[in-house]
Parts: C-alpha cells; sequence; structure tokens
C-alpha cells in the first residue's frame, strides 16, 4: 500500500483557523469585490457612452462617478459606517443591474451638463461623486426595502 507523501506546510495550513482581515485589509478586499460588481453590471452602460457626445466630458463624468460608486459600495458593506447594506440574493442583483446603469448613465449626463454650464473640470468631478456616492445611499435603502417585501 502507497501512502500519498505532503507538505508538512500544508498539513499546517489546513488545521490553522483562518485569520479574519480587518482594517485597511478588510476594506481593500471590500472595494476590490465591489470594483468586480459594480464594473461586471455596469457593462451596458458603458457601451452606450462609448460613442456617445459630448465625448470628453461625459466620458470625463462617467470615470469619477464610476471611481464614486465602487468607493461607496465598498465601503458601504462593511461595517464602517452605520449603513445596513442588501445581501446578493437574485431579485437584489437584477435591482443593482438596473440601479448601478442608472446611475452611471445619469451622473454621466448630469454631470456633463455641469461641465457645459461650468467649463470646469472640479465641478464636474465633485458633481458627479456627490451624485454617485447619494445614489449609492439611496440603493441601501431601495434595497433594503425590497429585502423587507420578500
Amino acid at each position: 500500500m502507497m501512502s500519498r507523501g505532503t507538505d508538512h506546510a500544508t498539513e499546517e495550513r489546513r488545521l490553522r483557523t483562518r485569520e479574519e482581515k480587518e482594517g485597511i485589509e478588510e476594506w481593500t478586499e471590500s472595494f476590490f469585490f465591489a470594483v468586480g460588481e459594480v464594473t461586471f453590471l455596469c457593462v451596458p452602460a458603458f457601451y452606450v457612452l462609448m460613442d456617445a457626445e459630448p465625448n470628453g466630458p461625459l466620458k470625463f463624468s462617467a470615470l469619477f462617478g464610476w471611481l464614486a460608486l465602487c468607493l461607496s459600495v465598498g465601503t458601504f458593506r462593511g461595517h464602517w459606517i452605520d449603513i445596513d447594506w442588501p445581501q446578493v440574493t437574485p431579485a437584489l442583483v437584477l435591482l443593482r443591474f438596473v440601479f448601478y446603469d442608472a446611475v452611471i448613465l445619469g451622473v454621466a449626463y448630469a454631470a456633463t451638463g455641469v461641465d457645459i454650464a461650468f467649463h470646469s473640470p472640479v465641478v464636474t468631478a465633485t458633481t458627479a461623486v456627490v451624485l454617485a456616492v447619494g445614489c449609492a445611499l439611496l440603493f441601501s435603502r431601495l434595497g433594503g426595502a425590497v429585502e423587507n417585501r420578500l
């Protein structure tokens, strides 16, 4: 009878309890998964914005809106701020898909309107960030309401 050879370090890893992440490491992991979630679900919005006009301001606004949405989702789903972030369920994935796409498109066009009016990249970026963070806060309430109904 043959015995299987295993590495001693592998056996130790199997026996050890996993260390819980905390602090910046936990937030970084949360942000990483938020980037994946938001980016994947917003592919249709990004496709719509690809050839939309005015090209430069629209993409600038969408970039800041996307980044702010990712940072908000990553931060809100953790326990750092007292916000009840909705779980990931099939119904809420559909809601996220529709909501995130609407946020990216809405923020991009609204901030582009501000850019056309004020011709200031700082005002445009600030508008995109404030709108995206506000929409993320709105999603926590909307998702919570949908979650409670299910």
